[in-house]
């Protein structure tokens, strides 16, 4: 137990006067706590996961204990799930579903002893769907920056019996190096400008390496979900797409392409499709794979800046795999 410290007052201490900490906010962490006093570490991590870290930056980090985390069964998964992880953890233990549209388009790509890397892995639902999936003759390689998010990656693997998954706790882009690197809200994370941290002082230094440089093995399959950075990602691993002609999965978002990444959507999707390879979207409704007959009209179509999609890049000599 800590001692008790009023919930405003805690608030106080470690967002100090921030502007966006109004009263629905504080609401909202109230409801979170169920309580008006912050008297644990449990409570302490409740509050700053909460919160989403670029807009309530703050040099605290309370590191996970065996009492945040209990395992929930979705689709066929031992998934750990971090109990104060409301983002993005505890929504898919409650539905039993985690991006069910990516499963779906995993059943039809995955074979066994295929090789598969999950970019962006997150606490590790996809890395051991995956790696379920190719079976033992097969790899996942799950690539996650974030350590917390790796010692649950690693509970999955061992609560699921795999021996198949190679854990790489590094971060990639399109030039080796090293990159600022902050938790957003919940369990996602991604990297932040240098303006940002000179600023707040905040976030990790994480090693920076490219597909390329890591000499791995051909791919069968690529996942791809780094808030924005899939470009770069990708970028930098040009030549190992030239020789395994992977199926690609990538999330995308027409805000934060240019914001991360660097390039406009338009100039994502062109270079993609100048590899060769068809684009489809990944329905988040009905599961199915909607072929994309044109960029443009995608994009010109898109409405909502905010919205995000997974998109599926396949190779054109891939096409029959999906029907």
């Amino acid at each position: 137990m800590c001692p008790a410290i009023a919930l405003n007052d805690f608030l106080q201490l470690i967002y100090g006067d921030n502007p966006s900490l109004t009263e629905d906010v504080r609401q909202t962490l109230r409801q979170v706590l169920g309580k008006e006093v912050v008297e644990t570490v449990g409570d302490i991590r409740a509050v700053t996961m909460a919160l989403d870290r670029q807009t309530f930056p703050t040099p605290m980090l309370v590191r996970l204990s065996p009492e945040d985390v209990h395992f929930a069964s979705i689709n066929g998964v031992d998934c750990p799930v971090d109990r104060h992880d409301i983002a993005v953890c505890v929504p898919s233990a409650a539905s039993s579903a985690w991006e069910p549209n990516l499963v779906a388009c995993f059943h039809k790509l995955c074979r066994p002893g295929a090789v598969t890397f999950d970019i962006g892995a997150n606490v590790g639902y996809h890395t051991v769907k995956l790696a379920q999936l190719v079976g033992g003759e097969g790899k996942c390689y799950a690539f996650e920056p974030n350590s917390e998010n790796c010692r649950l990656i690693l509970l999955g693997c061992e609560r699921n019996g795999l021996s198949n998954v190679n854990l790489m706790p590094v971060a990639l882009s399109d030039r080796p190096g090293w990159a600022y690197f902050s938790s957003h809200i919940g369990s996602n994370g991604g990297f932040v400008t240098e303006d940002f941290v000179a600023l707040h002082g905040h976030g990790s230094v994480v090693p920076v390496f490219t597909l390329d440089a890591l000499e791995l093995p051909d791919v069968d399959l690529i996942k791809v979900d780094v808030e924005g950075a899939e470009y770069k990602v990708l970028k930098g691993g040009e030549r190992l797409l030239s020789r395994s002609r992977p199926a690609i999965i990538s999330e995308f978002s027409v805000e934060m392409t240019p914001r991360v990444s660097g390039v406009s959507p338009m100039h994502y999707l062109d270079w993609i499709a100048s590899l060769d390879y068809r684009l489809y979207l990944l329905d988040r409704t009905s599961f199915e794979t909607v072929a994309v007959d044109s960029i443009a009209a995608l994009l010109e179509g898109w409405g909502d800046y905010t919205r995000i999609e997974d998109l599926l890049f396949l190779p054109t000599e891939k096409t029959g795999l999906i029907g």
